[in-house]
């Protein structure tokens, strides 16, 4: 399982601070949990914000990308 889908995944059930402490104690590979907790937090903040800003009609989102 790649680490971005692992990430999502774990990150809708648990808080990051559980994934990382149990999985770098479970695998004792620290390096690996980080980058499965900073995928996954970044891809559901995107959405969040995605489904957020399609609830309020785009306006935001549209005005974030001409702003870029």
């Amino acid at each position: 399982m790649t680490p971005t889908i692992l990430g999502i995944m774990l990150g809708l059930l648990f808080s990051p601070v559980g994934i990382v402490v149990g999985g770098a104690l479970a695998r004792g590979d620290v390096a690996y949990w980080r980058d499965v907790l900073l995928r996954g937090a970044v891809l559901i903040t995107f959405a969040l914000f995605v489904a957020t800003t399609r609830a309020a009609g785009g306006r935001e989102l549209a005005l974030y990308i001409s702003w870029r």
